[in-house]
């Protein structure tokens, strides 16, 4: 840890020195953003990540950027950039991400637009390349890869000493059994990653070129896919592979795949569909929601959690909508979701799973909707209400029946 200290030390005097040189001559004009796929950050020296200290993993803060998306077959391939924040310079050495895309279906006869997440029950999987089992008796099992409701792409799973039934003459622990995605390091901090799932096998999820596409990552991990955690120790003794919570990494990148073209503005910035609730909006009163909730702090991004939180998620909490309306409802929530009774298109939700409704104060009138909806298209709730977001909090009303 000392020579990280050192090291930023120096970076931070060097920045300086250059910023009050640059304040001498400056024309007070700011350099033009740079072009999709290639506006990636400048970085001052690299950070190797596998040769990180559990100081390090809590010192560290990963920023970054994605950089380009496409989906030139199959598998979409997206770039990223890393970087320290303090320092400034690109970490290397990754090798694990959370990797998820959805697709976006257009509102449609009084409904809201709402994401479909391709990596979901029926997509088919990459084939372990050899049987093998784990567990002996009743609790062996097959090692193969499942889905059974919105996820992150699988990363690679490894034959190990456990397998059974698996010639490890042919495949020796430590090879690959399930193939996962893939990871280009570039060594400068940028890294090119293929996902190892088809998007377009899943027949309940209809591959769309010419939709609006979200792809996001996320950076929690210095560990290896498949392989048992090894990495600094922590204080207690404990394998420590994971940066510190309030630090993980959370990116998202809209574009449309038959073009290639990252969803932009009027203005040609860069912009998000269905931006309606920030994360910054959420850190007004939870501080930082990576400190809240499932998850290991893992997705500090509410560009993430509607991709998951959909309505073919049948376990945890479900569908976005209606699980946030409903915690922040509280105690003024008029029926309990697991007794809901009523004929709107509202998603009941397994009560108990991680909040206990009807049991949260709100510190504030709960009709001040602006509170949270800051983003671009946050006035949807009033200039295009639904039956599904307003059951989420009025739920005891049957819309079809009008009472």
């Amino acid at each position: 840890m000392q020579h990280l200290l050192s090291r930023r030390i120096s970076l931070l005097l060097a920045t300086a020195a250059a910023a009050l040189m640059l304040n001498a001559c400056s024309d007070g004009k700011n350099g033009a953003d740079g072009t999709n796929g290639t506006n990636a950050v400048k970085t001052t020296g690299t950070l190797d990540a596998s040769t990180f200290t559990n100081d390090d993993l809590n010192n560290v803060i990963p920023t970054g950027k994605i950089l380009s998306a496409s989906i030139p077959g199959k598998n979409p391939v997206v770039k990223i950039q890393v970087v320290d924040k303090v320092s400034g310079g690109g970490i290397t050495g990754l090798k694990t991400f959370g990797l998820h895309i959805a697709r976006l279906v257009p509102e449609a006869n009084g409904s809201s637009s709402y994401w479909v997440n391709y990596i979901d029950k029926g997509i088919s999987l990459p084939a372990p390349l050899a049987f093998a089992t784990t567990g002996t008796g009743s609790s062996m099992k097959a090692v193969t890869g499942a889905i059974t409701k919105p996820s992150a792409d699988p990363g690679t799973t490894l034959v190990t000493s456990s397998s059974v039934g698996i010639d490890l003459t042919a495949h020796p622990v430590g090879s690959v059994l399930i193939p996962g995605y893939t990871v280009v390091d570039n060594g400068d901090g940028t890294y090119t990653i293929t996902f190892g799932s088809d998007i377009t096998s899943n027949a309940n999820a209809p591959y769309d070129a010419t939709a609006i596409h979200r792809i996001g990552v996320t950076v929690a991990s210095i560990a290896t896919p498949g392989v048992t955690a090894t990495g600094p120790l922590t204080a207690a003794g404990v394998v420590n592979t994971s940066f510190l919570a309030q630090n993980r990494l959370a990116m998202a990148y809209d574009f449309i795949p038959a073009t290639g073209a990252m969803l932009t503005d009027s203005n040609g910035k860069q912009a998000f569909a269905r931006d309606i609730v920030t994360t910054e909006a959420c850190n007004q009163c939870h501080d930082k929601i990576a400190d809240i909730g499932g998850h290991q702090a893992a997705r500090p991004n509410t560009q993430l959690c509607v991709m998951c939180h959909t309505s073919t998620n049948t376990s945890g909490e479900g569908e976005f909508v209606t699980f946030i309306h409903r915690i922040h409802m509280g105690e003024e929530l008029p029926a309990m979701p697991q007794t809901e009774a009523v004929a709107n298109p509202t998603k009941p939700l397994p009560h108990g799973a991680l909040v206990t409704y009807k049991e949260q104060t709100y510190p504030q009138d709960i009709r001040n909707c602006n509170q949270c909806h800051k983003g671009v298209d946050g006035a949807n709730w009033q200039a295009k209400p639904t039956r599904k977001n307003c059951g989420s909090c009025h739920n005891d009303i049957n819309f079809a029946a009008g009472t």
